[in-house]
């Protein structure tokens, strides 16, 4: 089963409806039509808040102008697959300012630097790669956004408890995260440190 149909089908689950969809892509059900409608934004949401580890990437910026304005050194070309920039890389753990823009091309980075390597949360379609943890979330907002449509105004609630589980779903991954990265906090590299 196709990421998306498995995801509309627990969103369903979690407001009470018993059927289950066979293909979200194709399928023409009630049921279908309401998790297509919210699908794609609540997918693009769900990277845009929170930095997922399995949709993190680093990457060289491409310089589009130098000078772009009396405050920035460099315009760079915002990565085409980021759902949205967390930092950019300025050494050793040293993020640097920078600012979104855009042109007729596109999203802009302006930074005061030469050269920029930005890391950012990619949107990621291919839903194989997709962690149970992350299923559970998409499923839980999605189930808020389609629960009014499907059920004649939500009598019973159950959109505002799809939210509050998304909520504690993202606590979780944030944990689980947290869990699986040590970041270094003494400021210093393993190059420098091991000068003594």
């Amino acid at each position: 089963m196709a990421a998306d149909t498995e995801i509309a089908n627990l969103a369903l689950s979690y407001v009470g409806v018993g059927k289950q969809i066979a293909e979200l892509s194709t399928e023409q059900s009630e049921e279908a039509r309401a998790c297509r409608q919210f699908y794609d934004t609540v997918l693009r949401t769900m990277f845009e808040e929170f930095r997922w580890g399995f949709a993190t990437r680093t990457v060289s910026l491409a310089v589009v102008q130098v000078d772009p304005t009396p405050e920035w050194m460099r315009s760079f070309r915002y990565p085409s697959d980021a759902a949205f920039i967390r930092r950019i890389l300025g050494g050793v753990l040293r993020d640097v300012p920078y600012a979104i823009a855009g042109d007729n091309a596109g999203r802009l980075i302006y930074a005061n630097l030469e050269e920029a390597t930005v890391e950012y949360t990619k949107y990621v379609t291919d839903g194989t790669h997709y962690p149970a943890q992350f299923k559970m979330a998409v499923a839980q907002r999605l189930a808020f956004h389609i629960m009014s449509r499907l059920s004649k105004g939500d009598p019973k609630k159950l959109g505002a408890r799809s939210n509050e589980l998304y909520t504690l779903s993202i606590a979780t991954a944030r944990a689980a995260q947290a869990n699986e990265s040590h970041p270094d906090t003494s400021g210093k590299s393993d190059m420098i440190r091991s000068r003594g």
